[in-house]
């Protein structure tokens, strides 16, 4: 993927105990992570992901993008 080759510093931005409407085993939290390619100082993307109490990530099993820049043009998920 372009973005893990791109990404130059990961910040998480946002952890909490993921919502009962989440639907997730008690105990898991969502995650919310930033991208960084800090040599063009740009965001490349945000991501959300549930980790379980036993560190495997819920839901899809993968992180979700929020926020992609794909060839410099922004894309959100409403």
């Amino acid at each position: 993927m372009e973005i893990r080759r791109r990404t130059t510093e990961c910040v998480d931005v946002y952890e909490d105990l993921a919502p009962p409407s989440a639907g997730q085993v008690p105990g898991t939290m969502s995650l919310v992570r930033d991208h960084y390619d800090n040599n063009v100082g740009a965001l490349l993307g945000t991501f959300h992901a549930y980790r379980k109490p036993d560190g495997t990530l819920g839901a899809s099993g993968m992180w979700d993008p929020i926020f992609l820049l794909v060839n410099g043009i922004p894309h959100v998920d409403p």
